[in-house]
C-alpha cells in the first residue's frame, strides 16, 4: 500500500516535498489498514467541523476567512493534486461549520468524539496511532504541531491513487461501455447459442426469453464462459479498478432475450420508450447492477439508445450491435430504450441478445453490495412475472395492467430526464426532517448549494461526463436555489434602491451573458467537448471578464444588502458568494484533471 502511494505522489518542491514525503510515510506506516484509513476520513473532518463551527459562533467571516488562510498556508508544501482535494474538503466544512451553526454545547462535544472515533479505528485495526511513535522525543511538540497542521492532507493522501475526492460525488459520470469478442472460443459460443435459439423457433409477434436455468445445459455453459470472458472483464477494469472494486455476475438474473416488434399496448412497448429498471433502487448509492447486452447474432435493424448520454434527449447517439458486440450500462439509473429501423411488413431474422448481469461494488462493502444484488434480483423476478402477464393483453383486466405499466414506465422517464430519481428523493427527505424539526434552514442550506459542487466537480473531473445527467442535476439544483433566495428576499423585502439596483443590474448582466452564450457554452459544452470553442465578443463578453459570474456576485451584494436578509440569515449570501468566487478561481486559472496532472508532470 505504501509502495503504491510514493509512487502517485509526485513532489511539487524539492525541499517542502521531501518533508511533505517523511511525514506521509511515517503516516502511512501506521496506517496501512484500509478500513483505518476510511475510518479517519469520518473522524478527522468532524473534528475539523468542530474547531470551525467554534470559531463561527464569534463570526462566519472569520471562519472563511481562517479556512481561506489555512488552504493558502498548504499551497506548495503539498504535491497539487492533494492541495486540490484538501482545498475542496475545507470548503465544505467551512459550509457545513457556518449553515448548521450548532450550539457551544454540541461543537464542543464533537471534539473529543472525533478524537474517540479516531482511537477507535486503530483500537479495532490493532495499528498503533501516529502520535505514539514520536511523543517523548526532544522535539515532539514540534512533531504534534506538524502532525496536526497536514492531518487532513495525509488522511485524503491514501485515497489519491483510486482517484478519490469529495467532489466525485457531484460528478455526473457516464458509466456506458462497449467492447466487443473477439477469440474464436467466444465466438464459438456465441454459435452455439444461436443455433439453439433458432432451433426453438421463438415467435415473431413478442419477444421471447429464456432464463439461463431453463435451458440445456451445454448452452447454459456456453453463456457462463461469456459472462466470464476476459473481454467483458477488462471492460469494467477500465473504469472500475480491481484493486479497488469488486464485479462479480449475478447468474440468477441472466437471459437470453430475443427483441419483439413494436406494439401500441403490451409490455413489448417498455423497451420502445425510455425506462430504467427496477426504479426504486436507482437511489442506492455506492454500488451499481449492470446490464451487459452481448450480441448473439447479425443485426442492423434496431438501436439502443441512451438519451441522457448526450446532448440532445431527442435524438441521442444510436448503438447497433452485431455480432460479438458487447454493450454495458448502469439499467438501475441509466434511461435506455431501443427502436427499430425496419417497417412492419419487412421480414428479419431474429435479434437474439445476452442479457448478463454484474453487481460492482466496492470491496470494503462486501456485504452493503450483496443487498443490492439480491434486492435487484427480487425486483427482476417480480418485473418478470407483471411483464409476461400483458406481453399478450387479450383480457379487459390485462390491457389495463399493460396501460398501467406504460404510464409508470412514463413517469419514471420523466423523473430521471428533468430531477432525478437521487435528487427527488434528496429533496424530499431533507423537507420532511425540516418540516419535523419545524427547522426551515435545514432544507435552505441543504440545498442551495449543491450546484455549485457540480459545477466545480465537473469542470475539474471532465473526462466520461454524461452530459444530459449533468445539465439535468444542475439545472434543478440552481433551479432551487435561486428559487429560495428569490423567495427570502421577497419574504423580508422592504425598499431599499441600492439592494434593489444591484440585484437587477447584477443578474441581468448574468442572464444577458447565459443569452449570449447559449445553454450548451453556459453548460462547459466546450470544456466537455460538446461544442466547438467560438470567440464570443458581444457585449458584455469582449467588455467584462466572466460576466456571467460577475453578474451574479453583484446581484448576491445586492441581496446581501438588504438588511432583514442580512439580519436573518447571516450566513446564505456570503456562502453563495464564497462558492462562486472559488468557481471563479478556477476557471481563471483553468483547473482541471489534466492542467493539474501536467503541473505535476513539470515538478
Amino acid at each position: 500500500m505504501k509502495d503504491a502511494q510514493e509512487s502517485s505522489l509526485t513532489l511539487p518542491k524539492k525541499n517542502e516535498g521531501q518533508n511533505w514525503e517523511a511525514l506521509l510515510n511515517a503516516f502511512l506506516d501506521c496506517h496501512q489498514n484500509p478500513l483505518n484509513q476510511s475510518l479517519h476520513l469520518i473522524s478527522t473532518p468532524l473534528g475539523l467541523w468542530a474547531v470551525l463551527s467554534l470559531i463561527s459562533l464569534g463570526s462566519n467571516y472569520a471562519t472563511i476567512a481562517i479556512g481561506s488562510l489555512y488552504v493558502l498556508s498548504l499551497w506548495g508544501k503539498l504535491p497539487t493534486k492533494i492541495w486540490i482535494k484538501t482545498a475542496t474538503a475545507i470548503v465544505i466544512l467551512v459550509y457545513l461549520a457556518i449553515a448548521i451553526h450548532p450550539s457551544l454545547a454540541i461543537a464542543l462535544l464533537a471534539l473529543p468524539v472525533s478524537y474517540g472515533l479516531q482511537e477507535l479505528a486503530h483500537l479495532i485495526t490493532g495499528e498503533v496511532t501516529y502520535q505514539s511513535t514520536y511523543m517523548g522525543q526532544d522535539n515532539w511538540l514540534w512533531q504534534f504541531f506538524e502532525h496536526n497542521y497536514y492531518l487532513l492532507p495525509l488522511v485524503l493522501a491514501p485515497f489519491t491513487s483510486i482517484n478519490f475526492s469529495l467532489l466525485t460525488c457531484f460528478v455526473a459520470r457516464d458509466t456506458v461501455m462497449d467492447t466487443k469478442l473477439k477469440l474464436d472460443r467466444d465466438l464459438q459460443n456465441l454459435e452455439t447459442i444461436r443455433d439453439w435459439v433458432e432451433s426453438e423457433q421463438p415467435p415473431t409477434t413478442h419477444s421471447s426469453h429464456w432464463w439461463l436455468h431453463q435451458i440445456p445445459l451445454p448452452i447454459k455453459d456456453a453463456c457462463d464462459r461469456i459472462a466470464h470472458s476476459k473481454a467483458i472483464k477488462q471492460m469494467f477494469e477500465v473504469i472500475y479498478n480491481e484493486s479497488v472494486y469488486t464485479v462479480e455476475v449475478i447468474d440468477e438474473m441472466n437471459e437470453i432475450y430475443v427483441t419483439g416488434p413494436k406494439q401500441e399496448l403490451n409490455s413489448d412497448a417498455v423497451f420502445y420508450l425510455a425506462h430504467v429498471d427496477a426504479p426504486f433502487l436507482s437511489v442506492y448509492p455506492f454500488a451499481a447492477v449492470f446490464r451487459c447486452m452481448v450480441a448473439v447474432n447479425p443485426n442492423e435493424r434496431v438501436q439502443t439508445h441512451f438519451p441522457m448520454k448526450g446532448v440532445i434527449f431527442e435524438d441521442p447517439q444510436p448503438y447497433t450491435l452485431t455480432t460479438g458486440d458487447i454493450l454495458a450500462f448502469d439499467y438501475l439509473r441509466e434511461l435506455h430504450y431501443i427502436t427499430s429501423t425496419s417497417s412492419e411488413n419487412e421480414e428479419h431474422p431474429p435479434r437474439i441478445n445476452l442479457k448478463l448481469h454484474y453487481l460492482v461494488y466496492p470491496t470494503w462493502l462486501r456485504t452493503y453490495g450483496k443487498i443490492l444484488g439480491q434486492l435487484a434480483n427480487w425486483y427482476n423476478m417480480q418485473g418478470r412475472k407483471a411483464f409476461l402477464m400483458t406481453l399478450t393483453p387479450d383480457t379487459l383486466s390485462a390491457k389495463i395492467s399493460a396501460a398501467s405499466l406504460l404510464a409508470w414506465t412514463k413517469i419514471v422517464e420523466f423523473t430521471h430526464r428533468f430531477i432525478g430519481a437521487t435528487n427527488l428523493v434528496y429533496t424530499l427527505l431533507l423537507a420532511a426532517i425540516a418540516f419535523l424539526w419545524q427547522n426551515a434552514t435545514i432544507f435552505l442550506a441543504g440545498t442551495s448549494f449543491i450546484h455549485y459542487l457540480i459545477y466545480i466537480g465537473t469542470f475539474y473531473y471532465r473526462k466520461k461526463v454524461s452530459y444530459g445527467t449533468f445539465l439535468r442535476n444542475a439545472v434543478f439544483f440552481k433551479s432551487l436555489a435561486m428559487g429560495q433566495l428569490l423567495f427570502w428576499y421577497i419574504y423580508y423585502f422592504q425598499f431599499d434602491p441600492i439592494s434593489l439596483s444591484l440585484v437587477v443590474v447584477g443578474y441581468g448582466l448574468s442572464f444577458l451573458a447565459y443569452f449570449r452564450l447559449g445553454s450548451l457554452r453556459t453548460y462547459f459544452g466546450v470544456e466537455l467537448g460538446k461544442v466547438a470553442p467560438q470567440q464570443i465578443d458581444t457585449f458584455p463578453y469582449g467588455t467584462i471578464p466572466h460576466p456571467m459570474i460577475v453578474g451574479n456576485i453583484i446581484g448576491l451584494i445586492g441581496l446581501e444588502m438588504l438588511e432583514p436578509l442580512r439580519v436573518a440569515l447571516p450566513w446564505l449570501v456570503p456562502l453563495h458568494i464564497a462558492f462562486y468566487l472559488v468557481h471563479l478561481v478556477q476557471e481563471i486559472l483553468d483547473l482541471h484533471e489534466n492542467t493539474i496532472a501536467s503541473v505535476i508532470q513539470k515538478n
